[in-house]
């Protein structure tokens, strides 16, 4: 699983408030003093039962999800025949441009003789590695869009993150539909041992969970 980029804030958009102004015809009669003029604030039922911090999260999630793509490598491996048998591999990527490029993990794509990106409305494009960083288990795939506008996930600085900021993570495991889990930075500057005995350091430490795949 992949989670890459800054954290998104978005601006809060303030509710529109309609207001009214009225008087009766018999109150105009008796000269009675006005009404006081209402601001009334129409919410849906649905969201008036949000939070702030859910609608926040739903409004990322509508706006972003479909940039988060499922990437599905093939190798071929050697049975002891020493005929070649198909592995398939899948994970998730980011598109990071509007040309077709995914930000993935090294791992998914490791030893890829073919390579395809599904997007959110499951089109299915053949992809190619065009960079590789395998010491920050980090890669580049290409595919050819044919026109397509695509979702893109927007880069993030790292330098302004603090501890305790809240952190959306946006996967599509086993090409399955796209998934959100939340929680927060909980460190930074961490290294991590990965399972090739590499450490990756600099690392953003969450405790949103990253589900296989």
């Amino acid at each position: 699983a992949l989670w890459a980029g800054g954290l998104l804030r978005w601006p809060e958009r303030p509710w529109l408030a309609a207001f009214a102004r009225g008087r009766s015809v018999a109150a105009l009669e008796v000269e009675a003093p006005a009404p006081p003029v209402m601001a009334v604030q129409h919410v849906s039922g649905a969201a008036a039962s949000l939070s702030a911090d859910e609608q926040n999260n739903i409004q990322i999630y509508e706006r972003l999800n479909e940039a988060v793509v499922n990437v599905t490598s093939v190798s071929f491996e050697y049975n002891w025949f020493l005929e070649p048998v198909p592995r398939e591999g899948t994970g998730s990527g980011s598109i990071i441009d509007p040309e077709g490029y995914v930000l993935t993990n090294y791992h998914v794509i490791k030893n890829a003789s073919e390579l395809s990106v599904t997007l959110a409305d499951g089109s299915n494009y053949k992809g190619e590695i065009v960079g590789a960083d395998p010491e920050n288990d980090l890669a580049v795939v290409r595919f050819d869009p044919k026109g397509a506008r695509l979702t893109v996930i927007p880069f993030g600085n790292s330098e302004d993150l603090r501890v305790g900021q809240k952190v959306l993570a946006i996967g599509n495991p086993f090409a399955l539909d796209r998934t959100l889990t939340t929680g927060i930075v909980s460190g930074l500057g961490r290294p991590v041992r990965t399972g090739s005995g590499l450490v990756i350091r600099e690392m953003i430490q969450t405790d949103a969970s990253i589900n296989p795949g």
